[in-house]
């Protein structure tokens, strides 16, 4: 059917699909007659997003105080740093409680919905206090019969060490299941040193010390305090002593044969067959295993044989009280804890983290259809096309090979949205938990979800036997509202926690999606083919595949972004942006906003959807400014002087501020002046050679 004869039809239909036409003028210039939304959605949105805009500002001048003044009028009241990712997992949070609190026999004959409902309430039921025996009950499955044991007169030989060890190896080393790095079709034991962040402090250990025996004088409080602060400091200092001297480590695969030669004498077989026969999985020394580095695991293993018994038994055993510390709400921490999250928080996610498909499951069939889901699919087919119209017509400066192989590279590029299709099915779902034990009448939330995380240990340990299969692999994760590019597996991922407003909403003109989710995603696929991407092919193996003769261009490209950045300084913070240690996060920002713009431009044409349209309520924009308004309504935040000098300067916060991820990649772009008519002389309308462009 050809477009006019579209616009024909749709005309005749414009009553009954709730859609009417508008002829208002705004500042003087007209408007086409194009259709207003009127569904409940878009009223909902209308109503939601006129609390964003600020019209006293002017968008040509400051997009972001425009999109978002508002909506930061609104928040600074908290008098702290929120931002719109916050406002999101709130939401997610909330909704999820709802669904948890609400389900019971009456609601369902699913025994693993039943069973996460139950695990919600339990964790939400204040009533029931754990002692310092509850505890042990539960450290009992660690081998853990006494905490914390006291220190003889005379020091237990350091050969104990071995005795200590079927406690457990974490958090010293710790252990996961996933895809090998070299065996890329099969699951291999990673091993790693956790990141210690001083949590072994004296003060934290003298709570937990004297909760679980009230007994205990101070002297003898302060002796294993002082002890475990101590271990840890050393224990870091192998971790920072390590890093220093290899600023780029890099995870090495061996077997456990070989591992035992590197430290022989150190029972980590033994150790780790005592937790996989769980799982009726035997490891032997011709198994694969990768570790962080051969040299920290060399010196923390050197470390452990000579470490004192009764100092390794009280470090692994508070590091076990403190994980179950947090399900059991006690009260032993709050004296050292700074912030506690609210209770719905914590509980949602105990929830998620113990009965991950199952909480899935549940917020889904609610909140995000499949048909939300496949939309959100079908804008991702819709990005990954206009990156291969890009990269084969605007890129003449990339040589014929690295053209190709980045066109191989995003038609390769896998995109995982919200949940696996198989979700949907309870049978499966079912199916997955059907092993787990029943929760024992009576037993506290603390030991439920002690059962909880034994079963999904299990399951982990199960998939070593299995082959890798990337389709099922998924990451289900309460905390992530956001995509994220994975380079290793050439994959985009968005968890379903962030398919809701204002990213997504199910039956929106497609202007706000594509503005919002759009160039979300269109970011993470600038990662794959700029920046580290260049070091992983498309099959997500560690290989550079860019052609060396596009080097130097490239590094001209990326040199524009560097500047324009390094010139603005903020007001607020009075420093600098820094433009060098945020590059590849900038660049994926202007590029992803142009690619979302292109597609959802070209979809304007095949489809024949009207340019021009508005939402019920939200009379100030319409068409392209509303697809422009929706990114910048994704970045909004509050902001101090702190917080905001924090994200400037911080080696570990890869982005610029909100407000520039708003204001430069908008000013960037011709298309964001010609939708809001900004004239020449204005921040948001740079002259073309003050525009860096990648693609």
């Amino acid at each position: 059917m050809n477009c006019r004869k579209f616009i024909e039809i749709l005309s005749a239909l414009v009553l009954i699909s709730g859609v009417s036409s508008n002829t208002q003028s705004e500042d003087g210039k007209a408007k086409e007659n194009h259709p207003v939304c009127r569904s409940q959605q878009c009223i909902q949105r209308g109503k939601l997003l006129k609390e964003f805009i600020d019209g006293d500002k002017d968008p040509c001048g400051d997009f972001f105080s425009y999109a978002c003044g508002g909506w930061i009028k609104t928040h600074e009241k908290k008098q702290q740093p929120y931002d719109v990712f916050q406002y999101v997992r709130s939401g997610f949070t909330e909704d999820m409680a709802e669904i948890l609190a609400q389900t019971g026999p009456s609601d369902t004959t699913s025994s693993v919905t039943l069973k996460a409902a139950k695990l919600y309430k339990a964790c939400m039921d204040e009533s029931k206090r754990v002692n310092a025996e509850d505890f042990l009950q539960v450290m009992g499955a660690y081998e853990i019969s006494e905490w914390p044991k006291p220190y003889k007169s005379q020091t237990q030989a350091a050969s104990d060490y071995k005795d200590v060890l079927k406690i457990g190896l974490g958090p010293i080393l710790s252990y996961f299941v996933a895809r090998g790095a070299t065996e890329v079709n099969k699951h291999v034991i990673k091993i790693f040193m956790l990141s210690i962040m001083n949590a072994a402090t004296k003060e934290r250990v003298k709570a937990a010390v004297k909760f679980m025996n009230e007994k205990i004088t101070d002297d003898d409080a302060e002796t294993i305090s002082t002890k475990l602060e101590e271990f840890e400091r050393k224990l870091l200092q192998i971790r920072i002593g390590v890093l220093r001297s290899d600023r780029r480590p890099q995870a090495m695969t061996t077997t456990f044969g070989k591992l035992e030669k590197e430290a022989p004498d150190f029972p980590l077989l033994e150790v780790l067959n005592k937790d996989f026969k769980k799982a009726d999985v035997t490891l032997t020394n011709d198994d694969n295993v990768e570790i962080f580095t051969a040299d920290m695991y060399k010196k923390t293993v050197e470390f452990l044989k000579e470490s004192d018994a009764t100092t390794l038994h009280n470090y692994l055993g508070f590091y076990i009280l403190l994980g179950l510390a947090d399900f059991a709400f006690t009260d032993f921490l709050n004296p050292v804890l700074n912030v506690k999250p609210p209770r719905k928080e914590k509980c949602v996610s105990f929830v998620y983290n113990g009965l991950k498909e199952v909480a899935t499951y549940m917020y889904a069939k609610r909140n995000v259809p499949l048909e939300a889901k496949n939309e959100v699919e079908d804008i991702f087919d819709k990005l990954r096309n206009a990156f291969l119209d890009a990269l084969e017509n605007s890129t003449p400066w990339l040589s014929e090979k690295t053209r190709s192989e980045a066109k191989n590279k995003v038609n390769k590029l896998t995109a995982k949205i919200g949940y696996p299709n198989w979700l949907m099915n309870l049978t499966h779902v079912e199916e997955i938990y059907k092993e787990m034990e029943e929760f024992p009448h009576g037993s506290t939330f603390m030991q439920m979800m002690q059962t909880a995380t034994e079963y999904k240990d299990k399951m982990m340990m199960k998939k070593l036997r299995l082959p890798y299969e990337k389709d099922k692999d998924w990451m289900f994760s309460p905390s992530t509202v956001t995509a994220f590019y994975n380079p290793s597996l050439n994959e985009l991922v968005y968890p379903v926690g962030g398919l809701r407003a204002p990213f997504y909403s199910h039956g929106l003109p497609k202007s706000l999606n594509f503005g919002a989710i759009g160039a979300v995603m269109a970011h993470e696929i600038t990662h794959s083919i700029t920046g580290k991407g260049i070091t992983y092919n498309s099959d997500g193996n560690q290989i550079t595949w860019w052609d060396a003769s596009d080097t130097a261009t490239y590094r001209k490209k990326v040199d524009c972004f560097i500047q324009k950045y390094k010139v603005i300084v903020d007001e607020k913070a009075n420093m600098s942006l820094d433009g060098t240690k945020t590059v590849d996060e900038n660049i994926a920002d202007s590029v992803g906003l142009e690619m979302a713009y292109n597609a959802y431009n070209k979809l304007l044409g095949v489809e024949c959807n009207k340019p021009a349209s508005e939402l019920q309520g939200l009379n100030d924009l319409w068409g392209r400014q509303l697809f422009f308004a929706s990114y910048a309504w994704v970045w909004c935040d509050v902001s101090n002087e702190a917080h905001t000098r924090m994200k400037i300067t911080s080696p570990y916060i890869p982005h610029s501020p909100n407000k520039y991820r708003v204001n430069v990649p908008t000013s960037n772009f011709e298309a964001f002046a010609q939708a809001f008519h900004c004239t020449n002389s204005e921040n948001s309308r740079p002259k073309k050679s003050g525009r860096c462009e990648m693609f």
